[in-house]
């Protein structure tokens, strides 16, 4: 038996359309680094927009990975340190805040009505509007049910951006914030002519040989607490210059190291240019989000990261210094709590 749950208001749907509506140019931003649940609700989301008649321009303050320019839509996305032009509202999804986009800087009043859609922890409530929910598994279920209580429905390429970010922000739909609606959605993308199966090639069987042989090497020498629940492993200047590989090669790799059974706590270290970006990974036993959020970042409680400036190596020995001294701080000891939808 399938359930449905009414998991928006329709008052916050009614005001987001009307915003909609009354205005002629719109942006639609996320999170720097982006990811596929940010690049598939971006483009989800644009393709809804041009379909009322709207104006419709995607910024981000980094470059589309190659893992997700297959996306419809994804060569319309501009990359660019500083947001030009004048909008009558701007959509910021799956981003909590407004630093997490990466700019130099923005003009907010040229951005006109904020609307943040979002399902991160610690959010700000920058916005004018806002759809954030910490329950649901991705942003991009929340678009895909946002997109229903507007009775919109896309083609099947709009329903694969909007698959792309259920399947890579869930572990392919295994992570625990994955519910029944979210099965539903899975079952209601395919149906609409999904190629799910196309999806999985693109974006998990895309690896470089460069990418393989870094994963060996992470595997081969990562570094491990004594009671062997800790493990972190940098991707330094060196190394990545050694494979002629760049940092946005090594992204995700994490999750092979947390496939080892004890371990409750994985952390990678990569140098990107002048910063070092660094990403968390954790078992029910500890929240990735607060050590992430400890050093500027954010994240969900299982998987987080954030950016310093400086050297990997020297960047992971000052926050593995803090994070296994301070390793307790971060046990999980209640479940999460949910922030609701709320306009401001």
């Amino acid at each position: 038996m399938l359930i449905r749950e009414e998991r928006i208001p329709c008052r916050i749907a009614r005001d987001i359309l009307d915003t909609v509506d009354r205005g002629t140019n719109f942006l639609v931003t996320s999170h720097v680094r982006g990811d596929g649940d940010s690049y598939g609700s971006q483009l989800a989301l644009r393709a809804f927009l041009l379909s009322m008649g709207k104006n419709c321009r995607v910024i981000n303050s980094t470059p589309v990975p190659e893992s997700y320019k297959f996306l419809q839509g994804a060569s319309e996305i501009e990359t660019a340190s500083i947001i030009t032009g004048s909008f009558d509202a701007t959509f910021v999804l799956d981003s909590p805040c407004l630093p997490r986009l990466g700019f130099d800087s923005l003009d907010i009043p040229s951005m006109g009505t904020l609307i943040n859609i979002d399902h991160h922890l610690g959010n700000s409530r920058f916005a004018d509007y806002m759809l954030v929910d910490t329950s649901i598994s991705s942003t991009c279920e929340l678009i895909y049910e946002l997109l229903n209580c507007w009775s919109w429905k896309g083609d099947s390429e709009v329903g694969l951006c909007m698959y792309t970010g259920l399947m890579t922000d869930t572990g392919n739909l295994c992570f625990k914030s994955v519910s029944a609606r979210t099965f539903q959605i899975a079952y209601e993308l395919v149906a609409s002519g999904v190629d799910h199966y196309r999806l999985y090639n693109d974006v998990y069987r895309a690896s470089s040989r460069r990418r393989l042989a870094l994963m060996g090497e992470m595997l081969r020498d990562f570094s491990v607490s004594d009671d062997l629940r800790v493990g972190w492993f940098v991707f330094g200047r060196e190394l990545l210059d050694r494979h002629g590989a760049t940092g946005s090669e090594v992204h995700g790799l994490i999750s092979q190291m947390m496939t080892m059974k004890s371990l409750d706590l994985a952390a990678v270290f990569v140098q990107d240019g002048e910063d070092t970006v660094l990403e968390f990974r954790s078992s029910e036993a500890y929240d990735a989000s607060r050590i992430a959020n400890h050093f500027g970042g954010g994240g969900h409680r299982n998987a987080s990261g954030s950016c310093l400036r400086g050297d990997a190596l020297e960047v992971a020995g000052e926050v593995m210094g803090h994070v296994l001294v301070s390793l307790e701080k971060y046990a999980i000891t209640g479940g999460g709590g949910i922030f609701q939808a709320a306009a401001c």
